[in-house]
């Protein structure tokens, strides 16, 4: 448990336990974002770029949570199972109503999954509150 004393841990993670990775960064991590996995064996983490979107073909898996800055390199701790808050959403789909499912976007802000177009997709978890900027949800990117 000695993962739950990096420097950030506490903007993020709501409630213990939780799960927290720590993975090398490919590139510069904002805190409060969900990062992916570079290919299907890279290891590395990064902020998913603006082709991100799940979809049939694409595998790039999410990682979790990062709730670290860091720079590329450096390691990451990332929670991937576990209450947080503070998490990223994206203004435009604001996280508004419980329960609901949560998917990543192309800068690892999340939206809820309430279109039947991303329903059969992968989800990060499910929100439990939020608003235009913020929301706090359960996440699990182990399954």
């Amino acid at each position: 448990m000695s993962l739950m004393y990096f420097e950030g841990t506490s903007d993020y993670v709501l409630a213990t336990p939780a799960i927290i990775t720590t993975f090398e960064a490919s590139g510069s991590i904002t805190p409060g974002r969900f990062v992916c996995f570079n290919s299907a064996t890279d290891q590395r983490v990064h902020v998913p770029n603006s082709s991100y979107i799940y979809s049939h073909g694409v595998a790039t898996p999410p990682a979790g949570l990062a709730i670290q800055t860091v720079a590329s390199g450096d390691p990451c701790p990332v929670v991937v199972f576990g209450y947080c808050k503070n998490i990223a959403t994206l203004g435009a789909t604001a996280v508004t109503y419980i329960t609901c499912m949560l998917t990543v976007s192309g800068a690892g802000y999340v939206f809820p999954t309430s279109s039947a177009v991303y329903k059969h997709l992968g989800t990060v978890g499910r929100a439990i509150s939020g608003s235009a900027s913020k929301c706090i949800a359960f996440v699990n990117t182990m399954c």
